[in-house]
């Protein structure tokens, strides 16, 4: 089944066989409300994608495999110069990416430890390029925690969010791997874009 949150220009968004939530408060709220307008639909095993991301068939028939809760698609830290200006999803990862000129990507566990769009050169080695994983388990564990931080965080800050209604992904992931959850990752080397324009 295919779900599709749908905000700004809604009515661009219109191919059958996509069951489409519109979050018709995009302008005041970010990517974690936008999830969560699903979170009705979240009874069991879930792929969630950004939708400025193009990547090739092989990052998901890889990810498909894995059996963890949570999985986030990894891809080494290559850009260290520009990631202040872009803003991007850095991770901190137990283990460094295997960085040669030529190299296999292997399966390995490599659990994270930290997440967010400021962690520091020295900590970030990864970048979440807008693909995740989870399982029935993991869908519900994401639930649950945001619930419980809505309730917690009416004021101020959370995490790197100026508020929790401009929360994303990261701010709630970052919420739960504080609380001892378990978030993995699944290393990949390129083979995927993100749109910009």
């Amino acid at each position: 089944d295919i779900i599709v949150v749908r905000g700004f220009r809604k009515e661009k968004f219109n191919l059958s066989n996509i069951y489409y939530i519109d979050n018709d408060n995009y302008g005041n709220a970010f990517i974690l409300e936008s999830i969560m307008c699903a979170k009705e639909k979240m009874d069991s095993r879930i792929l969630l994608m950004y939708s400025d991301i193009l990547y090739e068939k092989d990052i998901l028939l890889r990810l498909l495999k894995r059996d963890d809760d949570i999985v986030l698609v990894v891809d080494r830290l290559h850009r260290k110069g520009e990631f202040r200006e872009n803003k991007l999803d850095l991770i901190a990862a137990e283990k460094d990416p295997i960085s040669y000129e030529r190299t296999i990507i292997v399966e390995r566990k490599n659990p994270i430890k930290k997440i967010g769009k400021r962690l520091s050169l020295d900590e970030a080695n990864y970048e979440h390029i807008g693909i995740s994983l989870f399982s029935q388990a993991g869908i519900k564990q994401l639930v649950k925690e945001y619930d419980l931080a809505k309730k917690k965080y009416k004021k101020g800050q959370f995490h790197e969010a100026k508020s929790f209604m401009k929360a994303g992904l990261t701010d709630i992931l970052q919420e739960m791997l504080d609380k001892g959850c378990k978030v993995n990752s699944m290393e990949v080397y390129k083979g995927w874009i993100e749109i910009h324009t």
